[in-house]
């Protein structure tokens, strides 16, 4: 039986401050659900289809959106299973991400004990793909109910997200500009306990090297052949010395896909399957190349072919500190997850096969608090997170103690344990926006962009804007040294001199607006509109600490009030994508593009312009 609560928090991400009663009928939307639900999740799960293959599974959610009134867009940025449905209008509009693919060599049948299914394809839903993608569809199907009434107003919009396991398709669908109008992305996984808070993960690349050597008689000819085989397990034994002189908190994984096949052979191909990951997309995108050295030195060793398959990469989740604040509120009110006797017996039946002592099956009544940590995965939810507010969480779809990507794993979801918190997705995806008393400026994590700039501003507790004095230079040439701030902005810090005549020449000059940021007193960024080529300009700096807490566009919607002119103009690095976002929620359209030529302030690159009119 399924015990979810409900799906209830949509409701609440929509509309701010929700009348009394509607918790109790996105409550009841959901229950009313709950089978169908469960029949779409053991389809899925039977499907267990690989990642950008999951055509069935795709198909079978996008016709029940499709039947519930969604208006489904099917092949969405040139992935044939990927999906968007959407329902309502206006704003805001309100993410919901869902996942459906499967892993290999995990096919497993539901019983306490290892038992592969018979036939198939081998893969299994040992990440509990199957309960993500119905539970958030049918967490967006519940809140439509509302919508059909009227007792919401907004758009929600679901997300069929192929292939996470490596595939990376949402950085895809990043790409395409499907997030572009989005005001909030909320999402959630299935495990083995019940978390929430403002985790991150680690940031990843992906890559395959395939080495073609040349194949002989291993005992007639060795001499004249050339071990792929040799290539790989150098390359390998390379990686394995890299471990010892790489940052602190790096995972380097590999598997041989491909090691030959008769021992009597000289292998003239093989292939090896290669992670990198650390919490900080830019140390990641330093040890890449020195893992792809351990290749090419492999390949050189043994006087083998190198050929180098790129599988793309994943940034970090940047956390989102006030969706997560409620998500975490609203889960924990929710979750009234419980087994009975039989569950029971079977989950006693299953930690056997841990190895290990697990955490009692009572701990499935708690709620563990992950914030400010970083979870020891990888997600394509990470470049979501970086261009709309982000947030989700963990619910308990597995006995305590099943570890993620086994065969424990895909066992527990086709029956009554996987079913209680496989509807703990839909509830908790509610739960993640619902506080009766949460104000507007939570309703999608960030303060709602005030209109062109004009009144309406929506303000964030504790923050202000005060002008900027030369007493405040010296912290803000600290802060301008960031390198991956500059990195963002595409820009290079200034030297001390530089910098101090620079900013003692602004705060000077009559025409610029300059104002320091605080978060509850402290000093956290600044911002300014200046005049530039017979324009008015407007730019912003923020600590790193702070991003992705709304800061940004709170500060800059108190500048807007405070600058008359318009129109304003913006220029932003056509890779930094969550200040582009910024700058659209603040009420600014894309006008065009330009290349800025490499000098002493500023790296080659291509940088958006944008427009704000009166």
């Amino acid at each position: 039986m399924i015990h979810l609560p409900a799906i209830l928090l949509y409701a609440l991400a929509v509309d701010p401050t929700p009348p009394a009663g509607l918790k109790a009928a996105a409550v009841q939307a959901a229950a009313s659900r709950l089978d169908p639900a469960w029949e779409m999740a053991r389809k899925i799960w039977a499907y267990a289809e690989p990642g950008y293959l999951e055509k069935e599974s795709s198909a079978l959610l996008a016709g029940a959106l499709e039947a519930d009134g969604f208006r489904v867009k099917r092949g969405v940025a040139g992935i044939p299973t990927a999906l968007v449905a959407e329902v309502g209008t206006g704003k805001p509009v309100i993410a919901i991400l869902g996942e459906y693919d499967a892993l290999p060599e995990l096919s497993q049948e539901a019983e306490p004990f290892r038992k592969p299914r018979p036939g198939g394809n081998g893969y299994g839903q040992a990440c509990g793909h199957h309960l993500f993608g119905v539970a958030s569809a049918t967490a967006a199907m519940a809140l439509n109910d509302l919508i059909k009434v009227g007792q919401l107003k907004g758009t929600v919009r679901f997300y069929g997200c192929p292939a996470e396991e490596g595939g990376a398709a949402k950085a895809f669908m990043v790409r395409e500009g499907l997030f572009n109008d989005v005001d909030a992305a909320l999402h959630w996984h299935p495990g083995s306990r019940n978390a929430a808070g403002d985790a991150s993960c680690l940031s990843r690349i992906a890559v395959k090297f395939r080495f073609h050597g040349k194949a002989a008689h291993a005992a007639g000819s060795p001499e004249k052949g050339r071990s792929a085989l040799d290539a790989l397990l150098l390359t390998i034994h390379a990686v394995e010395l890299l471990r010892e002189h790489t940052p602190d908190g790096t995972r380097l994984h590999h598997t041989i896909t491909a090691g030959g096949g008769a021992a009597n052979v000289v292998p003239e191909f093989t292939e090896g399957f290669f992670y990198v990951r650390h919490p900080k997309s830019e140390v990641v995108a330093q040890l890449w190349p020195r893992l792809r050295k351990c290749a090419e030195a492999g390949a050189l060793a043994t006087e083998t072919r190198l050929e180098v398959v790129p599988l793309g990469g994943t940034l970090e989740i940047l956390p989102n500190d006030t969706l997560a604040r409620v998500t975490s509120a609203n889960l924990k009110a929710l979750n009234d997850l419980a087994y009975d006797a039989g569950e029971e017996a079977f989950a006693a039946r299953l930690r056997e096969t841990f190895g290990e002592k697990a955490p009692p099956t009572e701990s499935i009544r708690e709620v563990n608090d992950q914030s400010g940590k970083v979870t020891n995965g990888s997600t394509d939810v990470g470049d979501v997170s970086w261009v709309v507010p982000t947030t989700g969480f963990y619910a308990a779809t597995w006995v305590p103690g099943t570890p993620g990507h086994s065969w424990q794993a895909d066992d527990q979801p086709t029956t009554d344990r996987g079913g209680q918190g496989g509807a703990g997705p839909p509830q908790g995806r509610q739960a993640v926006h619902g506080s009766d008393g949460e104000g507007p400026e939570t309703a999608a994590g960030l303060p709602a962009a005030g209109e062109a700039g004009g009144g309406g501003v929506k303000r964030i507790e504790g923050v202000v804007v005060r002008p900027v004095s030369l007493n405040d230079l010296e912290w803000m040439y600290q802060l301008q040294l960031d390198p991956e701030s500059n990195r963002m902005a595409g820009t290079y810090s200034r030297d001390r001199g530089d910098f101090f005549t620079h900013w003692e020449q602004v705060c000077k000059d009559p025409h610029v607006i300059a104002k320091v940021i605080l978060v509850n007193e402290v000093e956290v960024g600044c911002v300014a509109a200046f005049p530039r080529d017979g324009n008015t300009h407007v730019a912003y700096w923020i600590s790193p600490d702070r991003w992705g807490q709304g800061i940004a566009t709170a500060a800059l919607q108190m500048l807007l009030v405070e600058v008359p002119d318009r129109p304003l103009h913006a220029t932003v690095a056509d890779t930094n994508l969550a200040s582009l976002r910024v700058l659209q929620k603040c009420g600014f359209q894309p006008i065009g593009i330009r290349q800025v030529v490499e000098c002493s302030r500023y790296p080659a690159h291509t940088e958006q312009l944008l427009i704000l009119k009166g």
